[in-house]
Order: C-alpha cells, then sequence, then structure tokens
C-alpha cells in the first residue's frame, strides 16, 4: 500500500552556507526539513543553488520565513511540490 503524497515547500538558498543556517535553525524549532543541491538550476545561473525543502502545506511555510527572518536569513522563491512516497 502507498503512503499518501506529501506536499513540500521549497525555498532557495543562494549559498551552501544560508542554506545550512536555514536547516539547522528550522530544524531546531521543529520543521521537518532538507538542504539540498539545486540540480534544476546547476549551471545556469553561475553561482551556487541550494534548495531547503519544508514539508508541510502553506501555513507551515509561512511559520518557517518567520522564523528565518527573524533570524536574518533571507531565501528566495517558494514553490509548492508534491512527492509520492515509496510503498512501505
Amino acid at each position: 500500500m502507498k503512503k499518501p503524497m506529501e506536499t513540500w515547500q521549497y525555498l532557495t538558498a543562494s549559498t551552501v552556507t544560508y542554506a545550512m543556517k536555514a536547516k539547522k535553525l528550522l530544524a531546531s524549532r521543529g520543521f521537518t526539513v532538507i538542504a539540498e543541491r539545486n540540480v534544476k538550476t546547476a549551471g545556469k545561473t553561475g553561482g551556487c543553488g541550494y534548495v531547503i525543502k519544508i514539508k508541510g502545506d502553506s501555513v507551515t511555510l509561512t511559520g518557517a520565513k518567520r522564523v528565518l527572518k527573524a533570524a536574518g536569513i533571507s531565501l528566495k522563491e517558494a514553490e509548492v511540490y508534491r512527492e509520492e512516497e515509496t510503498e512501505g
């Protein structure tokens, strides 16, 4: 039986430093978060590109953005993706 699809909110960071700071801060506040290289923009922008994936809906994203803003961490655009989990 497949698990239901999950919603992940994506924020982008221009450097690995900001991505890791955001990941650490959000995880410490109870968010489920993954930071990884943004393969969609790799090589296209000429700079680093990292994605911070936050598990949840738009309300979760709003809370995460508030936490980041209060800490002085500025991230870019947010998009919603749905990912299907494997059987298990």
